[in-house]
């Protein structure tokens, strides 16, 4: 058992003249168990005091089986006591999503919060259509053990995201959870989630999500899909978090705690020619991302469907192609035109180089604050991650200002929890 336990560390024989628990480790060395770390002296201990009670016929309880243990640890953990004894039944009360789901093909049942008369105990199984939109964010049943109010936070860096997320509002709302789950810019995907997860409260939980307003759904897709959630869904009001990380009087104070007093750091007139000037650098590729947006806004979803294909063979359903194919390239043609495409462009390109001359505070919400935060403190010479700690303890002297339209978004999200939304 310790060695499919604690695999490839090895249980050392006993001698009897000194009876003494030893292990080996993976280059001969053989040590007292006094040196396991304290994870696996919790796991050995664990199965060893089992395997002296050899236990048959038995209903056994764990509580909170993961508690300091490492998720491979824990996993070796329920395999093992499977084969200690001989038909025995193992209740684990547990908070840890991976157990959860590592268990689900046995029995998990979910105890949700007392309300009235109702049963508290749900049969959750991993088939249902929660996990499958679950799975889409790639997340797992599991998550609806860590808190009562979850909210998942979509994007391309969502683990720093989280962290920014948390340092903004976390002491504001302490009740929620925040979960990081990937980019998911798809229609299929945000609309399984929104129909199978955020339009309805989970034995009790109350789901919502966050994501970027760089997604590339078209501007009508975002408002249809914000009203199915009942608001559960919000996408950020600038195009990325970083977006809220531009303002150069914040960075001007935050900086006269660290720089000279000679350092341009310390200037708000001069951060703010640096930013407009990385600004203009990434126009180009500002205006390719939101062409993407507009060309999909204009033709929509590419569809070439061939019906009935089961016993086609290659030679017919490429000429089955055809006709679908047509159709589409006729609609596009009749959307799009290479003279429409080039004035929308001229038109985005002319309108942000305005905005940057003119001082109009509109280019920090719409080109993307993700790539001039990066370049801004490579100048600086400062990691991302601390420079936007410091800007948010900064930002919080002066009253978490550049950040309200995220602190609103969390304050909508807490009116609707006491509106419980059920289907």
């Amino acid at each position: 058992m310790f060695n499919l336990l604690l695999s490839p560390k090895k249980l050392a024989d006993i001698p009897l003249t000194n009876p003494k628990l030893q292990y080996i480790e993976e280059n001969d060395q053989i040590l007292p168990i006094e040196f396991l770390s304290s994870g696996e002296r919790e796991v050995f201990t664990t199965v060893f005091d089992l395997l002296l009670h050899e236990p048959s016929d038995c209903i056994i309880f764990f509580d909170e089986p993961e508690m300091h243990l490492h998720p491979e640890l824990s996993f070796r953990l329920l395999r093992i006591l499977e084969n200690v004894g001989e038909r025995n039944q193992f209740i684990f009360c547990t908070h840890s999503p991976d157990i959860i789901t590592e268990s689900l093909d046995h029995s998990v049942v979910f105890i949700k919060p007392p309300n009235n008369d109702e049963n508290q105990a749900i049969c959750v199984k991993k088939d249902d259509e929660r996990a499958t939109a679950l799975n889409l964010l790639g997340q797992n049943l599991g998550v609806i053990a860590l808190g009562r109010r979850i909210v998942l936070i979509e994007g391309k860096e969502t683990s720093l995201d989280k962290q920014t997320y948390g340092e903004i509002v976390g002491g504001l709302f302490p009740q929620y959870v925040l979960v990081p789950t990937g980019p998911r810019q798809t229609m299929l995907s945000f609309s399984r989630v929104v129909d199978d997860i955020l339009s309805k409260t989970l034995w009790g939980i109350d789901f919502f999500m966050i994501s970027d307003y760089d997604s590339s759904l078209p501007e009508p897709v975002t408002k249809d899909l914000i009203s199915k959630s009942a608001g559960r869904l919000a996408f950020l009001p600038r195009y990325h978090l970083e977006n809220y990380f531009l303002d150069e009087n914040i960075i001007s104070k935050m900086f006269k705690k660290l720089e000279p007093r000679e350092n341009w750091l310390r200037d708000p007139d001069q951060i703010k020619e640096k930013l407009k000037t990385i600004a203009r650098t990434t126009i180009p590729y500002s205006v390719q991302l939101w062409l993407n947006a507009f060309l999909k806004s204009r033709i929509g979803e590419i569809n070439i469907t061939v019906r009935g294909i089961e016993n086609m063979d290659l030679k017919e359903y490429l000429h089955q192609l055809e006709a679908p194919f047509t159709n589409e390239n006729k609609r596009i043609n009749e959307n799009l035109s290479i003279g429409m495409i080039k004035q929308a462009v001229e038109d985005r390109w002319n309108a942000l180089h305005s905005y940057i001359g003119n001082d109009n505070p509109e280019w920090k919400k719409i080109i993307p604050g993700r790539v001039i935060c990066h370049k801004f403190t490579s100048l600086a010479e400062i990691d991302v991650g601390r420079f936007k700690t410091m800007y948010i303890n900064q930002a919080k002297e002066e009253g978490f200002t550049p950040f309200n339209e995220i602190i609103d978004i969390f304050k909508r999200f807490d009116s609707l929890c006491s509106h419980e939304v059920t289907k």
